[in-house]
């Protein structure tokens, strides 16, 4: 912004107070449409992250929704496992016909939340907005940390199963015999697993509320 001197002589007070008015209005009209531009930029960067966290969470809500929907599968495979494991140490041997167990884990994505929070668009959204997409958040990073919990649990005692089929499916003999220690830690490992499992389906069930309550759609719960 430039302020020129009046042009010409300046004869009296009030052709001073005339030129201050013209250039503090000027200077008001620069200040204006600056910070028009500025909200307007603030603004749009607000309505950006919105749209793209939502989409986020969209997505989000439809991968929880197909594990959901496999629960039911995960913990039967889980108990058949158990029991192939409980076979073998109690018995050494058994009549349960594993074909692997079928589990996957809900990849639920925090990209745009984060991206939103590096840019400083949260600062730019209404406080209970933000507040309400940061409990999301928060509920997702605690049901990631359950799924976890399964997963490792399933993927320690998968080990000991694995080694065992190897051995009926009359491996190589550099396959050793598995000890019952090596069956008992399975075991614990997969009571581990059910139980993770039972709190993860009631972690992934709020969680699909709350993506309901947020988004406008409804839960798995209230579509049974």
């Amino acid at each position: 912004m430039e302020i020129h001197a009046p042009h010409g002589q300046v004869h009296s007070f009030r052709d001073v107070a005339v030129h201050l008015a013209i250039v503090t209005v000027g200077i008001l009209i620069a200040l204006g449409l600056e910070q028009a531009v500025e909200w307007y930029h603030h603004r749009d960067l607000a309505n950006e992250a919105r749209e793209t966290i939502l989409s986020e969470l969209r997505n989000n809500k439809n991968t929880l929704d197909r594990q959901l929907a496999n629960f039911p599968k995960f913990r039967a495979d889980a108990v058949k496992a158990f029991h192939f494991i409980s076979d073998y140490k109690d018995h050494g041997k058994t009549n349960i016909q594993w074909t692997g167990a079928f589990y996957y884990s809900a990849p639920l994505r925090t990209t745009s939340w984060s991206t939103a929070q590096t840019v400083g668009a949260l600062a730019f959204m209404p406080y209970t907005e933000v507040e309400q997409f940061a409990n999301l958040y928060r509920a997702q990073e605690d049901y990631l940390g359950a799924q976890d919990i399964t997963y490792e649990a399933l993927i320690s005692a998968a080990g000991i199963i694995t080694a065992q089929k190897q051995v009926n499916d009359d491996a190589p003999a550099y396959y050793r015999e598995i000890s019952k220690a090596e069956y008992e830690t399975a075991r614990i490992r997969l009571m581990t697993a059910l139980a993770s499992l039972s709190s993860q389906l009631n972690k992934a069930e709020r969680l699909d509320r709350q993506y309901g309550e947020l988004l406008g759609g409804k839960s798995k719960d209230e579509q049974r």
